[in-house]
This record gives C-alpha cells, structure tokens and sequence, in this order.
C-alpha cells in the first residue's frame, strides 16, 4: 500500500493525480489545497492556503498508521503569478507566488523528511518541474525563477540525502509534465502580447491539439511513483520530463 501526499489537489494535474491514484485500489491520498477535493473513499482533503506563512509555519504531517510500504510527497501546487515584465510587476503578487512556488516546497520536503525519519518505508518527494525552469519566457520572471529554484532544490536534496546512512531510502526527483491542458494554458492564451512574446506558441499549441492531457499525464506520474519504489535506480533522472504526447 502507498501512501500519498499532494498539493494544488483540487484542480489541473494535481487533481488528475488524486483521481488516478485513490482508482488505483492501492493508494491512500491526502490532497492540500485551498478549493475542494475529490470525492473518494480513500481520499482525505485538507484545506489550505500555501501562500499563507503562517499556515506554512505551522503545517506538520499526520502520525501514520503502520504497514505502508511507500510514503511519496508531491509538491504539486504552483501558480503563474503575475504575467508581466521586470519593472510591472506587483510585490504582493511577487511574494505570494514565491511562497506558492518555492517556500512551500522547501518547508513540506524538511516536513516530510522530519516527520516520517523513522518510518520503515521507501519514501520518496517528487516535484512537478517545467520546461520553463530551464527555458526564459519574458513575462514569466516569477515562473521560470521559482520553477528553477525548485530544480535545484531537487539537485541539493539528492545530494543531502545520498549522505544519509538510513535504512529505509529518501529518494527525490523533479519531473515536469510537458505542455497540458490545464488553467494555465488558458491565462497563456488570454494574455496582453506585449507582455508576452511568446503567446502565440501556446495558442498555436492549442489549436493544433498538441496540449496533454491531465489524466494521461497523472497516469505517467503514478507509472514514475512505483517504479522509484520498487527500483532506487530506475527512470526518471533526478531533472527529467514526461514524453510528450503525440498529438
């Protein structure tokens, strides 16, 4: 039985996931987020606001049952910010999506590792990544910055965690997703040109059928959870991203 743990679990990918993994008949989910959960047996929703600091001071996760054989964080929950150019952009909104994008991530990750040090389970934090941490879009300054301080996260947490001499593994990966049909792609396609360039790329994207879709790629996330489980050395790499998906 896995146990599992994700943020952002009300909509988008982390929603998918939720819904994909409690069908699977051998996971238990626990999603954090600020809308409303899924609806399932083996589901247990708890309302949050991320970008809230004192919520994110205070968070600790549960005692657990025994007899679990794999315990696995997704730090899922992330948000575009503010679309706009250095300059333009409001500091409130600057702060608020660095808490969403990175401080939350950092603070679970010591959480997790923290709280279940001494479960006798494979355990594993993986954190949904982007092409966009790797790649700069004008206008996503608080995007692309975040997204790739939690890649490096990842980097810095596989590092400090092969030193450990533990006897059950704390494994991390970064995967992104590749380009999906999520409320995101939506804002993209809304957004002012002249403070996005790139906007036409993602609007050509979609009306050539060329977003993935939510439920294949919460399949491919589940597919990478138990294969890390079963194999410490298996695919992904610590930095990858899920094959696109032909359109």
């Amino acid at each position: 039985m896995i146990k599992l743990f994700i943020t952002g679990s009300s909509r988008g990918i982390g929603r998918a996931i939720a819904e994909a993994a409690c069908e699977s008949g051998d996971i238990e989910v626990t999603g954090y987020a600020r809308g409303e959960g899924i609806s399932h047996p083996r589901y247990k929703h708890i309302t949050i606001d991320l970008s809230n600091a004192a919520a994110l001071a205070a968070f600790a996760f549960p005692r657990l049952k025994k007899g679990f054989e794999q315990i696995v964080l997704v730090n899922n929950a992330g948000s575009l910010g503010e679309i706009g150019r250095v300059g333009q952009l409001d500091a409130e909104v600057i702060l608020q999506t660095v808490q969403v994008n990175l401080s939350a991530p950092l603070v679970l990750s010591n959480a997790f590792v923290r709280d279940y040090g001494n479960y006798p389970a494979s355990r594993l934090m993986l954190h949904i990544s982007t092409g966009a941490a790797s790649n700069p879009y004008d206008g996503w300054s608080l995007y692309c910055s975040t997204k790739a301080g939690l890649d490096m996260l990842a980097r810095v947490q596989d590092k400090e965690l092969a030193l450990r001499k533990d006897e059950w593994p704390v494994m991390v990966r970064a995967v992104a997703p590749g380009v999906v049909e999520t409320a995101m792609q939506e804002s993209l396609r809304a957004a002012d040109p002249e403070q996005f360039s790139s906007k036409s790329k993602f609007v050509d994207l979609h009306e050539q059928g060329k977003l993935g879709k939510p439920a294949r790629v919460a399949e491919q996330y589940l597919n990478i959870i138990r294969s890390l489980g079963e194999d410490a050395g298996s695919w992904p790499e610590l930095i990858s991203r899920i094959p696109a998906e032909r359109p």
